[in-house]
């Protein structure tokens, strides 16, 4: 058992209690300002760090902007663009005239002996043949290669083409598939 004996007036263990509490507040506040100073002492020292380095890289910057061989690569770069973006163009008609070579293909192992092409247009999907046939047997024989081949889709021949029965001018269209 533990026995106190309180021998400080009343007046006293007030002002003993105040300047303690006062000692406390004043510990509390100090501790913040020390904390604020070192966070404000730390966004200062990583501004000043990045100011160097902003400084640093214009100084580079001005320095491989003066030097020769830093335009000429630039001028490279510019080259190599230009040329990735032509490249690019010519693989696109490339790849629509293979389309269009592998169409003149197909079309060239249907046509018979005695049909001579003479006009061909493409609009979308549709292609127009126009030509001259030395019979009516053989521009039949041709209008029933086109409806064989896979590649061709809804013949439409008018009429007028078989009317004659030699030195035909005939008109097609087909669909492309």
């Amino acid at each position: 058992m533990k026995v106190t004996i309180n021998l400080l007036p009343e007046e006293r263990k007030k002002e003993f209690l105040e300047k303690k509490a006062l000692a406390m507040v004043l510990k509390f506040f100090m501790t913040a300002f020390l904390a604020i100073v070192l966070f404000s002492s730390f966004l200062f020292f990583c501004l000043w760090t990045i100011d160097i380095q902003i400084k640093s890289l214009k100084a580079q910057q001005a320095y491989l902007s003066e030097n020769k061989k830093y335009s000429q690569v630039q001028g490279v770069q510019k080259f190599a663009e230009n040329y990735y973006q032509q490249t690019s163009q010519i693989e696109k008609i490339l790849q629509q005239h293979n389309y269009y070579w592998d169409l003149f293909i197909d079309i060239s192992q249907v046509v018979p002996e005695g049909v001579r092409l003479e006009e061909m247009a493409l609009e979308g999907s549709i292609i127009s043949l126009s030509g001259f046939s030395d019979d009516r047997e053989i521009l039949i024989k041709f209008k029933d290669s086109l409806e064989e081949n896979d590649k061709f889709s809804k013949i439409e021949a008018p009429i007028s083409n078989f009317t004659s029965s030699e030195n035909i001018n005939f008109n097609f269209k087909a669909e492309i598939k």
